[in-house]
């Protein structure tokens, strides 16, 4: 386990990704905060509360990775309602007995992406008309080894309705080392 963080800290300072270590909470292995909240090129605003963000190292690497794919999309913005909270599985509106990758600061809740035009493409309002910026985002999230999962309002309508839920895929980074 400690390799594995050792390595996960290495990439993000080989990425030049300005980040500090942070006190362990829940079950975070590797608990980090990106002091300019900014990750591939793409900055993270919450939308409750402010920063910095507590998330596990393989969170930040996979955003990290993810992002000049993002921006190539037209994403310049990310706004996210949590990343690091102690709750379980809700899927398909019912909640399971299984501890969410959240708890593990594995997880990301995002409501909206802003593109370069200041645009905001809000996934409550916006996913049902098929935004392009939104599919975009979908997209290249399921087709990143990244990524484990991503919940949204069409694969998820009860849970997921007004926002995506992007989980880090841990076993891909420890395989690209």
């Amino acid at each position: 386990m400690r390799d594995a963080e050792a390595s996960c800290e290495h990439d993000l300072d080989a990425a030049s990704v300005a980040w500090k270590p942070a006190a362990r909470e829940g079950h975070i292995a590797d608990a980090v905060t990106i002091e300019d909240a900014t990750l591939g090129g793409i900055s993270y605003v919450p939308v409750y509360g402010k920063g910095p963000y507590k998330l596990d190292c393989q969170l930040a690497l996979a955003l990290h990775t993810i992002g000049p794919e993002l921006y190539a999309a037209g994403v310049r913005e990310v706004r996210f309602g949590s990343i690091y909270r102690w709750s379980n599985v809700r899927v398909g509106g019912k909640t399971k007995n299984v501890l969410s990758r959240h708890a593990l600061g594995l997880a990301m809740d995002v409501v909206s992406f802003v593109d370069g035009t200041g645009r905001e493409a809000n996934v409550a309002k916006d996913y049902r008309h098929d935004d392009a910026l939104l599919l975009d985002v979908e997209r290249a999230i399921n087709a990143s080894s990244s990524f484990r999962l991503v919940l949204t309002p069409r694969n998820d309508p009860i849970s997921h309705k007004d926002h995506f839920h992007i989980e880090a895929n841990p076993s891909y980074a420890t395989a690209v080392r």
